[in-house]
Parts: C-alpha cells; sequence; structure tokens
C-alpha cells in the first residue's frame, strides 16, 4: 500500500513539472520571437510609444521566467530513490572516548554469601535441596513405572449427572493445624485500666475469665453433632384454627432484675417550689406516697384477697337476702292462718 502511494504521488510531481517545462519553454520561444523583429524607427504620436513599452515589458517578464526555470532545474527535489542510494559523508573521530576507572581496591568490596536463609537451620535445608543429585535414568524408570501401573488400572466408568451430584469426595486433613505465635502477655495488656477500675473485683475477675477462654473446633463440632442428635421430629403442621387457640409456655424467671436505685431522699425528685406551695400535712402525705414501694407478688396477692372478699360479701347478700325472704314467707303464712282461724271462729258463732 504505502509503495503504491509513493510512486503515484512521484509520478502527479513528475508530471506537473512536465506541465511547467513545457509551458516554460512557450513563453521563451515567443520571447525570442519578439526579439528578432525589427523595431520601426518611425514614431508616430502616442500611440506608438505605448506599443513599445508593452513589448519591453513582455519581454522583461519572459526574461524572468526563464531565470526562475533555470534555477527551479538547478534546485530539483530528488526521488525517493536518489535519497535511499544516496551516500553521506561521516567524520571519524580521532580519538576513541574511555570512561575513567575508578580507583578502588579489591580488598574493600567483600562478595555477598552464595546461600543465605533465614537462619542457619534454613540455610542448611536450601544448601541440601541445592546440592541435590539426580540421575535421568532413576526419573526415567520412575515415570515408566508409573505409565505401567495407570495402565494396569481399569478405566474409569463414566458417572451419570445425578452421580456426579450427590458424589462425596475426600477432604484432606492437615495432620498439624498452623499455629500463630502470640506473645507472652497478660490479659490485662488488652484492656484499658479505666475499664476494669470502674468495675468491682468479682466483676473483673469474671471478665478476665470469659477473656482467657480457649475454644476447640473439635469440640464445637462434637457439641454441634450431639445437638443434631437430640433434635426433636419435625412438627405437625397444625390448622388456622388450632394456632389461634393454641396456649404457648410462658417461661417466667427465676430471679427478677432489680435495678439499683441511689441511695437518695424523695425531695431530689420533686421541684422545691411543688411541695413549698402545699402545706406541711399534704407535702408528708406526699412524701409517703412516693416512698411507697410496690411488689408484684404482693399486687396478686392484693388482687385475690380483694376478689376473695368480694365473693364472700356476695355470698353473705344472698344468705341474708334468702333469710329475709324465707321470714317473709313465713310471716305472711302465719298470718293467712290466723285470719282463716278468725274467720271459721266468727263463722261458728
Amino acid at each position: 500500500m504505502g509503495k503504491k502511494s509513493l510512486i503515484k504521488s512521484t509520478s502527479k510531481k513528475k508530471s506537473t513539472a512536465k506541465a511547467k517545462s513545457a509551458k516554460a519553454a512557450k513563453t521563451a520561444k515567443a520571447a525570442k520571437a519578439k526579439k528578432k523583429m525589427p523595431k520601426s524607427k518611425e514614431v508616430k504620436g502616442p500611440r506608438t510609444k505605448t506599443k513599445t513599452a508593452l513589448k519591453s515589458k513582455g519581454a522583461s517578464q519572459a526574461k524572468k521566467e526563464s531565470k526562475k526555470m533555470a534555477a527551479s532545474k538547478e534546485h530539483k527535489k530528488p526521488t525517493l530513490r536518489e535519497l535511499l542510494s544516496r551516500k553521506f559523508e561521516f567524520e571519524t573521530p580521532q580519538k576513541i572516548y574511555t570512561p575513567p576507572k575508578e580507583k578502588t581496591d579489591s580488598k574493600d568490596s567483600v562478595a555477598p554469601p552464595y546461600i543465605s536463609g533465614k537462619s542457619q537451620a534454613d540455610t542448611e535445608r536450601i544448601k541440601k535441596l541445592l546440592f541435590n543429585k539426580y540421575s535421568m535414568q532413576a526419573v526415567e524408570s520412575a515415570a515408566q513405572k508409573k505409565q505401567v501401573q495407570a495402565s494396569r488400572t481399569a478405566p474409569l466408568k463414566r458417572l451419570s449427572r445425578q452421580e456426579l451430584i450427590f458424589k462425596q469426595f475426600e477432604v484432606e486433613r492437615p495432620k498439624k493445624l498452623f499455629k500463630v505465635d502470640q506473645p507472652q502477655t497478660g490479659s490485662q495488656e488488652y484492656l484499658p485500666a479505666s475499664f476494669l477500675a470502674e468495675k468491682g473485683k468479682d466483676e473483673a475477675e469474671r471478665i478476665r475469665k470469659i477473656l482467657k477462654r480457649q475454644f476447640s473446633m473439635v469440640d464445637l463440632k462434637a457439641a454441634a453433632e450431639k445437638a443434631a442428635a437430640k433434635k426433636t421430629p419435625p412438627a405437625k403442621k397444625l390448622s388456622r384454627k388450632e394456632l389461634i387457640f393454641k396456649q404457648f409456655e410462658v417461661e417466667i424467671p427465676k430471679k427478677l432484675f432489680k435495678v439499683d436505685q441511689p441511695q437518695t431522699g424523695s425531695q431530689e425528685y420533686l421541684p422545691a417550689s411543688f411541695l413549698a406551695e402545699k402545706g406541711k400535712d399534704e407535702a408528708e402525705r406526699i412524701r409517703k406516697i412516693l416512698k411507697r414501694q410496690f411488689s408484684m407478688v404482693d399486687l396478686k396477692a392484693a388482687a385475690e384477697k380483694a376478689v376473695a372478699e368480694k365473693a364472700a360479701a356476695e355470698k353473705a347478700a344472698a344468705e341474708k337476702a334468702a333469710a329475709e325472704k324465707a321470714a317473709a314467707e313465713k310471716a305472711a303464712a302465719e298470718k293467712a292462718a290466723a285470719e282463716k282461724a278468725a274467720g271459721e271462729q266468727a263463722a261458728a258463732e
């Protein structure tokens, strides 16, 4: 591609140069013809003067063009082939430059060790590995034995997709787990002194014991397997109605959590202006109310007591109403009997 484009460009330049040279030759011929023509000695009026002036101008232009053509021929642009084959002169130096040698003594420089490791034992291990010798015959015989063993073994059975999905592969476990060397320091370095200082002696000891605990993956795995063995079978799916009427067990804590109250008087919980507005007896009554302590057990017992008292009162009221009703019925019966006896006596008389 590049070669063709270069050839095209040079050919175009050649054609333009030829056209320019032909034009210049024509102008030169015209100038020569004008020079050969005889000049008229007769001068008649201003018209003849203008003709001679025009002729002289045309001749001067032709001369200028001819000079330009000659200059262009002298400074002709070389072609690509000429540039490639051209040989340029070069100047050879009289003396070749050599860099100055450093003035160093071999006694001052010491070569690094041939083999070096992190420790003396590591250096010995690397040295043994580097100086090991191997025989190509032994390597070839070992490779041949492996090939014979591989040929003797039966070809593997091709497994199906389902077998591959449920296939269990062996897991290689390391004989010795890597252990990071821990610095022999106490647990106090891992906690700020102010953190333990704020706690009590027993609490600080408890925190230290928690921090010093060590866990093993083997124990955790055994505990997980034990929990999985104890796992109950899946529960029966209940209907919506059964779930609505199902009663769940409520775990009651053995000991209720109690918030530590600061040992301060009740006057700190009320503004001074609130009690100042009240009288002495009213202020004392409010303080007693604020100092009252309530317990869930006492409240429950009081509620049960109130229910029992209410039931007893209702029972007594019912018994009283029944007795009153019986007394009224008895009085009515006696009255009726007396009236009847009086009627019978009056009739007898």
